[in-house]
């Protein structure tokens, strides 16, 4: 989970492998959480890191990235500047991995806040699909499009 400082990827984490929701923000390190799930006849454990908040000008850590099978690139619809940092990371991480064909999903986070979003439905499509990545938005806080039912085949 790969994502600009205060995007909601600890909520996310939480809300998907616990089923809880904290308004209270910490800064996270880096922390793995873990859950089980069932795809079909088969029960697949996801390891979900989450890293601590990346901006477009901070070195790249190539421990958050290597190894893994999928990259979940969080930002908040209320932050035009979280979105370019996707952007950023994703560049970061195709130069990395030297390929555009990895697993990669766009997720627009905290779609809840109305009155404060700045960033469209339409905008984040538009760079997914620039991105070559699919693309959800989600409400950790509400519980909104979390869940493996909202997985299919996007990783």
């Amino acid at each position: 989970m790969l994502g600009f400082s205060m995007v909601g990827k600890t909520a996310i984490c939480q809300r998907f492998c616990n089923d809880r929701f904290s308004d209270k923000y910490e800064p996270t390190y880096e922390t793995a959480f873990r859950k089980l799930v069932r795809r079909g006849s088969e029960e697949i454990e996801l390891v979900v890191i989450d890293t601590q908040g990346q901006d477009e000008q901070e070195i790249f850590r190539k421990e958050y990235c290597l190894g893994a099978h999928a990259y979940l690139l969080v930002y908040s619809v209320a932050s035009a500047r979280s979105l370019e940092s996707c952007v950023a990371i994703n560049q970061k991480l195709v130069g990395l991995m030297g390929s555009v064909n990895i697993p990669r999903i766009l997720i627009g986070n905290k779609n809840d806040l109305d009155k404060t979003r700045v960033v469209s439905h339409d905008e984040g499509a538009a760079t997914a699909k620039k991105l070559g990545c699919k693309f959800i938005e989600c409400s950790a806080k509400q519980n909104m499009n979390i869940g493996k039912e909202n997985l299919g085949d996007s990783c």
